[in-house]
C-alpha cells in the first residue's frame, strides 16, 4: 500500500519538478493491531492544495498537517522503520 500511495503522491506533485522529499511509513497499532500511515512531503515550492487529495488512495480520512520541525516530524514517521521514501 506504501508505494501506491507513494506514486500517487508523485503523480499529483509532478515527482521530481515539485517534490523535494516524500516518506511514506506504515506503523501497527499496539492497542487494536490496525495498522496506519505517517506520511511527509516536502516541496520545492509553497504548493497550494486545499483538498484531501489522498483520502480517495487511503481509503480513509487523512489527518493532514503543516509542520514547521521536518526533522521531528521525519522521526515520527519513521520510528517504526517500516518505511519508503522519494528523495
Amino acid at each position: 500500500k506504501e508505494h501506491v500511495v507513494l506514486d500517487e503522491i508523485c503523480r499529483q506533485f509532478n515527482g521530481e519538478r515539485r517534490l523535494q522529499y516524500v516518506c511514506v511509513a506504515s506503523e501497527k497499532d499496539s492497542k487494536n493491531n490496525k495498522t496506519h500511515l505517517h506520511i511527509h512531503i516536502i516541496t520545492k515550492l509553497i504548493v497550494n492544495k486545499k483538498c484531501w487529495f489522498l483520502d480517495v488512495i487511503t481509503g480513509v480520512h487523512c489527518n493532514y498537517q503543516i509542520t514547521n520541525n521536518d526533522v521531528a516530524w521525519n522521526e515520527y514517521c519513521t520510528k517504526g522503520r517500516d518505511f519508503i521514501e522519494f528523495c
